[in-house]
C-alpha cells in the first residue's frame, strides 16, 4: 500500500564489525490503518530470536523453543517494539522539556537515521507492487505504467525491443505456469504509446528438452498475438548466435548468445513466479535460463544454479516485470500482482518471500547476488507485501518434501534418469 508516494517497506541484512548480524523486515503501513510495524530476526550461533509487535520467540539450535507476548514484557527500555505510535518520542519529548534536559531526539539523532536510511536505499534492489484486479490489457497496461513510476523507471527512447516471456511448457496462462499473452500485450502497447509507434519489437523464447517453439506458440497463444500486433515471434534456437565466455564462482562457461538480444536496445524480462524443484523458485533469472538457445537443456541441470548466473551476466536484460495475475502454487490462483523492477535479484527476493521461501535460501539467489548482478535486500513500493503473501497458495509439507527429494536427486546426478 502505498504512503504518500513513499516507500512502504524495506527488508535488509545487517553486520557489525564485530561479526554480528541481524535481518530487519520493516513497515510502516498496514492496509486500512497507517501504523509503523518492525520486526527483527536475529540468528546466532546458538539459535534465533525473532521479535515483533506482538511477541518474542526464541528458538535454540536443541530444539527449544521459547515464546513471550507483549503483555510478559517489561516496558521501561529504551527502545519498546509494541509502544503504539510515536507515544516513546512523545514521552520523551515532554519528560525533556518539564526537566529542562536535552531532548534525545535531537536533530543528530535524526540525521544518523537518515544517513542508515540512505544506506539501505542505495544498497537494496527498489521493487514496485500493483494490485491489478482485472484481466483485461488496459487494466494490465495501467498496472505495470504505476509498477514503472513506483520505481521511478523511465522508458528510454529505443529502436528494437526484445520482450522474454515464460514459456517453458505447453501449458497456458489459466494454470498460472506461463505468461499471459494479455500481459504481453499490455506491455507491446505500452511501449508502442510510450516510446515510439513504429518501435520494433520481439518476442523471444528457445526450444527446451521437452517443449519446441513452434508448437508453443500457437497453443499458448502467442502466434495469435503476435499477428494481431504485428510483432516479431522468434525462436532462439533458430538464430544467429555469438559465442560469450564467463565466469561464474571459479568456473567458466562458454555459450551462445542470440544475436537479436544482443543487438536490443531494451530488453525485458517477464517470468511468473513459481515453485520449482531444481532451484526452489523460478522467477527472473531463471526465465533467462530460457535465452539459451542450445535445446537440451537438461544437460545443464547438475550445475544448473551457475548457469543460470551466467546467463544472466552474458544476457543482462534491462527491466523486470513479474506477471502475477494467475499463480500456481499448492493450487491455481486468481492473484492479481504485477511486480515491477531493474534488479532481477531484488524482484526474485521479493517473489520468494510471496512465495514463503527465504530468498537467502535459494542458491542461483545468493550466488548472482555475490556475482554482482543485484541485491537480495529490497525495498517495496507501493502495495504491501503482506495483501501478496497472505493470499499466495503457498505448498504444504509433503509437497516440499517432494521437492527436496527431486533437488538431492540432481545434486546426485539422478536426474538425466528422470528427464
Amino acid at each position: 500500500m502505498a504512503c504518500g508516494g513513499s516507500e512502504d517497506s524495506a527488508f535488509f541484512e545487517v553486520e557489525t564489525e564485530g561479526g554480528v548480524s541481524g535481518k530487519f523486515n520493516v513497515s510502516w503501513c498496514v492496509d486500512g490503518y497507517r501504523m509503523p510495524e518492525v520486526g527483527l530476526t536475529v540468528e546466532g550461533s546458538k539459535g534465533v530470536m525473532r521479535v515483533n509487535d506482538d511477541e518474542l520467540e526464541l528458538s535454540l539450535n536443541g530444539g527449544e523453543r521459547f515464546r513471550w507476548f507483549r503483555h510478559d514484557l517489561r516496558d521501561d527500555v529504551g527502545f519498546w517494539l509494541g509502544a503504539p505510535e510515536y507515544y516513546r518520542e512523545d514521552e520523551c519529548f515532554v519528560e525533556a522539556v518539564l526537566r529542562g534536559g536535552s531532548v534525545e531526539a535531537c536533530f543528530g539523532a535524526a540525521a544518523k537515521v537518515d544517513r542508515l536510511i540512505d544506506e539501505v536505499l542505495v544498497k537494496a534492489g527498489r521493487v514496485g507492487l500493483v494490485k491489478c484486479e482485472t484481466r483485461n490489457v488496459n487494466s494490465v497496461k495501467e498496472a505495470v505504467r504505476e509498477a514503472l513510476k513506483l520505481i521511478e523507471y523511465s522508458l528510454p527512447k529505443t529502436r528494437k525491443i526484445v520482450i522474454k516471456p515464460n514459456m517453458c511448457y505447453y501449458w497456458d496462462w489459466s494454470t498460472g505456469q506461463t505468461t499471459d499473452p494479455v500481459f504481453v500485450a499490455a506491455l507491446i502497447e505500452l511501449f508502442r504509446e510510450d516510446i515510439s509507434s513504429d518501435v520494433e519489437i520481439s518476442i523471444v523464447e528457445s526450444d527446451a528438452s521437452a517443449m519446441k517453439c513452434k508448437y508453443a506458440f500457437k497453443y499458448l497463444g502467442y502466434e495469435k498475438l503476435a499477428k494481431e500486433y504485428n510483432v516479431n515471434l522468434v525462436n532462439l534456437s533458430e538464430v544467429e548466435t555469438e559465442k560469450a565466455t564467463v565466469k561464474v564462482k571459479d568456473e567458466v562457461f562458454e555459450l551462445s548468445v542470440p544475436k537479436i538480444i544482443k543487438d536490443a536496445d531494451l530488453r525485458v524480462n517477464v517470468p511468473k513466479m513459481k515453485y520449482m524443484g531444481f532451484t526452489k523458485i523460478s522467477a527472473a533469472l531463471k526465465n533467462i535460463y530460457g535465452c539459451n538457445p542450445y535445446p537440451k537443456k537438461f544437460q545443464y541441470h547438475s550445475k544448473l544454479d551457475e548457469v543460470i548466473v551466467a546467463l544472466n551476466k552474458v544476457m543482462p536484460f534491462n527491466l523486470h516485470v513479474l506477471d502475477g495475475l494467475t499463480v500456481c502454487g499448492s493450487k491455481t490462483l486468481r492473484l492479481g500482482l504485477v511486480m515491477a523492477s531493474q534488479d532481477p535479484v531484488a524482484i526474485d527476493a521479493v517473489a520468494a518471500t510471496v512465495m514463503g521461501v527465504n530468498p537467502k535460501s535459494v542458491i542461483h539467489l545468493r550466488l548472482a547476488e555475490k556475482e554482482g548482478l543485484g541485491k537480495t535486500s529490497f525495498v517495496i513500493k507501493g502495495v504491501n507485501i503482506d495483501y501478496f503473501r497472505k493470499r499466495f497458495p503457498r505448498k504444504g509439507l509433503s509437497e516440499k518434501a517432494i521437492t527436496l527429494g527431486y533437488r538431492v536427486a540432481c545434486k546426485l546426478g539422478l536426474d538425466k534418469r528422470l528427464v
